[in-house]
């Protein structure tokens, strides 16, 4: 699983067309045992799923700023018992969140938009393919990246290259 970072557009919409990737975001531990993801003000993130990673199924819950909690894929209310799945390596990427009436939302920490409503933290719930095996929750929130740094005790990531996005030039 990676985290591509990308300047947040001011509606605050994406389609499922992921938008390039300016780099992948560091990821770290923080003081609660959680993950912990920096996006500064006018970043977003989309999720890139390992397609190695075959037969793993994953639920998405995101809680926005308001202390709201939804299925990420589907835009409804949270339900871990109606939660949309997807299967890894059927999808290869997580563009946004859904929410009803307003299509796909960027993840990002801040929110420009009319809605207001920046990501606060995403919870995945992982089930492998093997049937003896347990599924796990993974809590990453998203952070300023001055308190991502103090939190996990990593660098700042760089700020966003707007020339660091693959333009499709060719290796000799």
């Amino acid at each position: 699983m990676s985290f591509q970072r990308f300047v947040r557009p001011a509606s605050g919409a994406v389609d499922d067309a992921a938008p390039a990737s300016l780099g992948a975001l560091p990821v770290g531990q923080g003081l609660h045992g959680d993950l912990v993801l920096p996006l500064a003000d006018g970043e977003a993130c989309w999720i890139g799923l390992d397609a190695t990673q075959a037969g793993l199924n994953i639920t998405l819950a995101v809680q926005l700023g308001s202390g709201e909690w939804l299925d990420a894929l589907r835009g409804s209310a949270w339900h871990e018992a109606t939660a949309e799945v997807v299967a890894v390596p059927d999808t290869r990427r997580i563009s946004g969140y859904r929410r009803a009436g307003s299509g796909l939302r960027v993840f990002a920490r801040d929110s420009a938009d009319a809605l207001g409503a920046g990501c606060q933290r995403l919870v995945f719930r992982v089930q492998a393919p093997a049937a003896d095996a347990a599924p796990f929750e993974l809590t990453l929130r998203l952070l300023d990246p001055a308190l991502f740094a103090t939190e996990s005790g990593l660098p700042l990531p760089p700020p966003l290259d707007l020339n660091g996005a693959y333009q499709g030039w060719r290796l000799p």
